[in-house]
Formats: structure tokens, C-alpha cells, sequence
């Protein structure tokens, strides 16, 4: 009687590692094949878009630079994952404050390319036409992580630096991203 149980539970547990195996093996299979999580989920002037960020360790599309008691941080998304062309492209520049380990952010703006050209045209919300709010804003060592929201309203300017045009777009949406320090 215990001979036959102590083989009926080693066959349970046999199926059960199998199972367990071929779970992590599906698991694994579906998670390489997805598509990566998008660091800035907006609408652009009412159209769903989503922004990539590219590049790892030194070739990174979201960087930081130590400025005193401040944080310049440069952030590129790509509408593709894969292929980091600008067109309809995000550029955004924030500076941040830096007090002990507290970050506030001072300043944002931003900048939408429209073609493959980053000449212009462009879409631009200036500093103060953009609202972000930090609900996470962390360093570690060579590394920013910043978690937020963005809204604001951007300006048609026909070539860089030029005069706005009174075609407006409104951005809303949010962000999750690192970015890496930079060094000179």
C-alpha cells in the first residue's frame, strides 16, 4: 500500500515539473515575442501614439548631464521600436533641480517632428506650455528613472526657431523611462 502511493506521488510530481517546465517554456516564448512596453503612451492632437526609447549603455536616447545643482535631461522617443527614424518623433528637454536626493523639475519643453526631415516643419511647446508631473523622479548612480505625467499645447513652426503659426496641437499622456548620465 505505501509502495503503490510513494509511486503514484512520484508520478504526480513527474507531471507536475513537466508542467512547470513547459509553463516557464510558453512564458518565456510569449514575453520574447512581444513587442517592448512604450516609455511615452499620448495622444497628439487627438491621435493614440506611443514613443520607443533606443540604445543601451553609452548610445542611449534618454540621457542626463550634471549641471551644478541641476539635471539636464534629453529624452528622443521613436513611434517605432525597432527603427529610430524621426519622423513623428518626440523630443523632450527637461531641467531638473537637484537638492540632496530630492529632484524638482524646473522646466520643460518640447519638440514633435512631423517629417524625416528634422529641419522642420516641427511642432514646439516652449517653456511654460508644458505641464509635467513627477510622481517618481529617482537616481541611481548613472541612472534617472522618472515617472510622470505630460500635457501641454504646441505651436507650428515652419523651420527651426522660426515664427509659430496658429496651428495648435495638444498633447496628454504619460512616461516611464530611465535615462543614463552623460559624461564629457
Amino acid at each position: 500500500m505505501i509502495a503503490r502511493t510513494l509511486t503514484s506521488l512520484r508520478r504526480l510530481l513527474g507531471a507536475l515539473t513537466m508542467h512547470a517546465a513547459l509553463a516557464t517554456l510558453l512564458s518565456a516564448t510569449v514575453l520574447a515575442d512581444t513587442e517592448p512596453a512604450p516609455a511615452i503612451s499620448a495622444t497628439f492632437d487627438g491621435e493614440p501614439m506611443a514613443w520607443y526609447l533606443h540604445g543601451e549603455n553609452e548610445d542611449v536616447s534618454a540621457s542626463f548631464v550634471e549641471q551644478r545643482q541641476a539635471l539636464a535631461v534629453d529624452i528622443t522617443g521613436f513611434t517605432d521600436a525597432s527603427d529610430p527614424s524621426p519622423r513623428d518623433s518626440l523630443a523632450l528637454r527637461l531641467s531638473l533641480s537637484e537638492a540632496g536626493e530630492t529632484l524638482t523639475l524646473e522646466q520643460a519643453e518640447a519638440v514633435y517632428f512631423i517629417s524625416s526631415d528634422t529641419t522642420g516643419p516641427v511642432y514646439h511647446a516652449a517653456a511654460g506650455a508644458l505641464n509635467v508631473t513627477l510622481t517618481r523622479a529617482e537616481r541611481d548612480g548613472a541612472w534617472l528613472t522618472l515617472v510622470g505625467r505630460i500635457d501641454g499645447d504646441f505651436e507650428l513652426e515652419r523651420a527651426p526657431g522660426g515664427q509659430s503659426e496658429n496651428e495648435p496641437a495638444t498633447l496628454s499622456g504619460r512616461f516611464e523611462l530611465r535615462a543614463r548620465r552623460v559624461e564629457f
